[in-house]
């Protein structure tokens, strides 16, 4: 399971037990056969649905203990699930467990499409996170009803002390209160245990790409992304081959290309740029003036550029005779 028994406590202590049915929207209302419920009725511990299907009735009563299974048996057969489907990357129990009180809460088709799920999923910041936490979900019927149970969530998820959560002022500013609680970029980035990064490096080696780390408290913003993988070409050199003189062999010659190319685009780019100067060159120097300005033009930007072309083509075309020398190396070189 992703989730751990700290979701179990935490939703009997945020639901608390109900013995009889009641209506969610009016809990204080005592129900009768007639009473027309506009809410959803509820029993036990937020539960709405048995698990064999049944709804619940305005007259069904129930014991802790059965409201305990029935609470247990949802977070099993109906969050678990719904976690393994929208999270895509590697996430610690207490980040499950916050997710988990949200989805009971409001159900798994409302949560599905909230922005903060694709935050989590392409490694936002945690301000960024925290704020889209409580975008939208504290309010109800004109009230912030529900801004202790978002707040203990982020402490929750944020490994910190999520009890003290409850205590933290209606409006008062989330990235504040979490900083006041320990929250930081340097924890953010000590937070990724060695359990959860040979998770995440698992994920990353099975889509291609590697783990990047970085401690430092400027950027630790982004403090464990996943980077491209670059691929390495490991040639198999048998042992008693014997050595080649490296100027003889297919990956100096692809170097030495490259690197005659190189000056010829330089040198290509200077004449060009000389070139461009001269007309006022022309207006400050006697030398030029015996000459005419469209010739000189002419002239100075066609070998300038033949030269970037053909010294780009070989700079070019020697990378790639290199690295096909680097890949069917066969003997050792001197």
């Amino acid at each position: 399971m992703k989730t751990t028994p700290t979701l179990i406590i935490f939703l009997q202590l945020r639901e608390s037990f109900r013995k009889h049915a009641y209506d969610d929207k009016f809990p204080n209302r005592e129900l009768t056969a007639d009473t027309p419920i506009e809410g959803t009725l509820t029993i036990g511990y937020g539960t709405t649905e048995y698990p064999d299907g049944r709804k619940v009735k305005w007259n069904d009563t129930v014991s802790k203990q059965e409201a305990l299974d029935y609470l247990t048996a949802y977070v099993r057969t109906e969050i678990e699930p719904v976690l393994d489907n929208l999270i895509h990357v590697p996430l610690k129990g207490c980040q499950y467990d916050a997710l988990g009180s949200c989805i009971y809460q409001f159900g798994a088709a409302e949560v599905s499409g909230w922005r903060l799920i694709q935050k989590i999923n392409r490694g936002a910041s945690w301000q960024e996170i925290a704020l889209e936490w409580v975008d939208g979900t504290v309010m109800w019927q004109g009230a912030p009803l529900f801004w202790g149970r978002r707040i203990m969530e982020l402490f929750m998820f944020f490994d910190l002390d999520w009890k003290a959560g409850d205590n933290v002022p209606a409006g008062t500013s989330v990235i504040s209160a979490l900083e006041t609680m320990g929250m930081s970029d340097s924890k953010a980035v000590a937070d990724l245990n060695s359990g959860q990064l040979q998770k995440l490096e698992d994920f990353a080696r099975d889509n291609d790409k590697v783990v990047v780390r970085e401690a430092a408290p400027e950027v630790a913003k982004k403090a464990t992304t996943l980077a491209p993988k670059k691929k390495t070409v490991h040639v198999e050199v048998p042992e008693n081959a014997e050595p080649k003189l490296m100027e003889d062999s297919k990956t100096h010659k692809g170097l030495s290309k490259a690197e005659s190319g190189k000056e010829a685009v330089i040198v290509g780019t200077t004449v060009t740029g000389v070139t461009a100067g001269l007309p006022v060159a022309k207006e400050l120097a006697g030398f030029f003036k015996a000459y005419d300005l469209q010739v000189l033009l002419t002239a100075g930007l066609a070998f300038g550029g033949v030269l970037l072309l053909v010294g780009a083509w070989r700079w070019w075309a020697g990378k790639q005779i290199a690295y096909e020398g680097r890949q069917t190396a066969s003997q050792p070189k001197v």
